[in-house]
């Protein structure tokens, strides 16, 4: 095998692109329509008009595994074959374990965009139970990136190939001061833990959830097919977390706003992260709980603020939390002054 077949292992460029009809599916299928103040991300038309950040700012995340790489997608024909020179392990025992996503400041979210997607694996690590597997993707418009998504995959049961030890071994990833400064904030965030409880929301999941997400471009059939996700496992087919992660973004919204005396429309995402760490069935009712870190005059004051959160099963006889470790940070964006009349 080359070597330049292992450098495009670690590094995989990929084109993506979505339209004003790609970026109103995406917002349905993470539980947009239910209130007015969704009207203006989902009229887009043929000609769309400017949408506030924030709640297009996970349109990427859906997006990401259109012509991903292997260690992206490894369900699909082929690529197993082909991370699995990295990897002994069996496709289906593949989880998403922790994701965190990083905007630039003053970025923006189109909502119809052609977009180049810079792919590389950042670490491969083996664990008593399986393998660890990081990939971070830089989202490139225009020469402009948008956001970084940084993706672990549990591969259960997998262990590191001879090649797979000699690649993890060699891979480095120096993220550029702003994201590097980002998720240090995050983490500062996680460790406080927040003060307490001050914002829940539910989340409701359809039936069809995880079919309806799917048309986004993350084909796994463990979200879809009955029989491949009992063979991984599980009773019924899951949702995808990244659809349970856009859900809980636009639900901490309302607090970001509050928080920082603003409109939705003034807010900009800055970072969110979150662990998941039980599957969601679709038709699941979840809460969403959040906490405010340190004083909510002094993130007004400031224009930042940073929350906690987690997400568990709503009803029932037990509360599973399946997401956990959350952190978000959000900022006012300063209103544009009008222009001098002549």
């Amino acid at each position: 095998v080359s070597v330049l077949y292992w450098l495009h292992m670690a590094a995989h460029d990929s084109h993506v692109s979505w339209t004003a009809s790609d970026a109103r599916i995406y917002n349905l299928s993470v539980g947009a329509g239910g209130h007015a103040a969704d009207d203006g991300l989902l009229d887009h038309g043929s000609q769309p008009r400017p949408a506030p950040m924030a709640p297009l700012a996970t349109l990427p995340l859906g997006m990401l595994h259109r012509n991903a790489p292997p260690l992206l997608a490894p369900w699909r024909n082929g690529a197993d074959r082909a991370l699995g020179e990295l990897v002994n392990f069996d496709k289906k025992n593949l989880v998403h374990g922790d994701q965190s996503i990083v905007w630039p400041a003053n970025a923006s979210v189109p909502v119809a965009a052609s977009c180049v997607v810079k792919h590389r694996i950042i670490g491969l690590e083996q664990k008593r139970s399986g393998v660890v597997a990081t990939s971070a993707s830089d989202f490139v418009v225009d020469g402009r990136r948008i956001c970084t998504s940084i993706a672990s995959m549990f591969l259960r049961g997998g262990t590191l190939t001879e090649r797979g030890k000699d690649m993890a071994s060699s891979l480095q990833w120096t993220p550029e001061e702003s994201i590097r400064a980002a998720l240090a904030k995050l983490k500062t965030a996680q460790r406080s833990g927040g003060t307490k409880d001050v914002f829940s929301s539910v989340l409701e999941t359809a039936q069809n959830q995880a079919a309806l997400y799917a048309v986004n471009g993350d084909d796994n059939p463990i979200h879809v097919d009955w029989e491949v996700a009992k063979q991984a496992g599980f009773p019924r087919p899951i949702l995808h977390g990244l659809c349970t992660f856009g859900m809980a973004f636009r639900a901490l919204l309302p607090l970001a706003a509050k928080t920082l005396e603003t409109t939705q429309e003034l807010v900009n995402a800055v970072a969110c992260t979150v662990r998941f760490s039980s599957p969601v069935f679709p038709g699941q009712k979840l809460m969403l709980r959040a906490t405010l870190v340190g004083d909510p005059g002094t993130a007004a004051a400031s224009g930042v603020v940073s929350i906690t959160f987690d997400v568990v099963v709503h009803g029932g006889s037990s509360a599973t939390t399946v997401c956990r470790n959350g952190a978000a940070i959000f900022e006012r964006k300063q209103a544009s002054a009008p222009k001098a009349k002549l």
